[in-house]
């Protein structure tokens, strides 16, 4: 859409009309949609499965370590590859003091391409302490990129509210 706000004539009017013109301009739909983007080394790399550590908090400290502030926590898995699955292997829950709480997954959970899957940990589960945490493991049997990982945190209270994202750190890789 091209708008005229004011007349504008001679050189500086066809100027305008140009400019106008290229910024209408773009990649068309399909140019927009087309599966075959691609990635430049470094960008992304491919592997066969990784162990993930993620930062999880039961609670925060308020006012000079006075109060806790319970916080639920939601561990998202997303697979990022567009054409291949994997398995999640393992999703444990680890206290403060290094301990496992809970383990998750009893078997491998298939996790199609794009596909995500969700944990949950009640904001009134203080088992994991200010230091809880996630071990995640996955494999899949050929190299693909690797999933997004990450703990969604919230805590309510009344009419106040808190949430913050921990984002998963890969402690090893899985190599062909």
């Amino acid at each position: 859409m091209v708008r005229v706000y004011q007349t504008l004539s001679g050189a500086t009017g066809i100027l305008v009309l140009i400019v106008c013109l290229v910024g209408v301009a773009g990649p068309s739909s399909a140019e927009r949609s087309s599966p075959t983007t691609t990635c430049t080394a470094g960008e992304a790399a491919h592997t066969l499965g990784q162990k993930i550590y993620v930062p999880a908090y039961s609670h925060i400290y308020y006012q000079n370590q006075k109060r806790r502030y319970p916080l639920s926590v939601t561990l998202s898995i997303r697979n990022t590859d567009e054409q291949h699955p994997l398995k999640v292997t393992s999703t444990r829950y680890v206290g403060t003091e290094g301990q496992i709480l809970k383990e998750y997954v009893e078997t491998p959970i298939h996790l199609g391409p794009l596909a995500s899957i969700e944990f949950f940990v009640d904001e009134q589960d203080k088992s994991g302490g200010l230091g809880a945490s996630f071990l995640v493991e996955w494999v899949a049997e050929q190299p693909v990129y690797g999933p997004v990982v990450e703990a969604v945190l919230v805590g309510t209270a009344g009419t106040q509210a808190i949430s913050f994202v921990s984002t998963g750190r890969v402690l090893c890789h899985r190599t062909p």
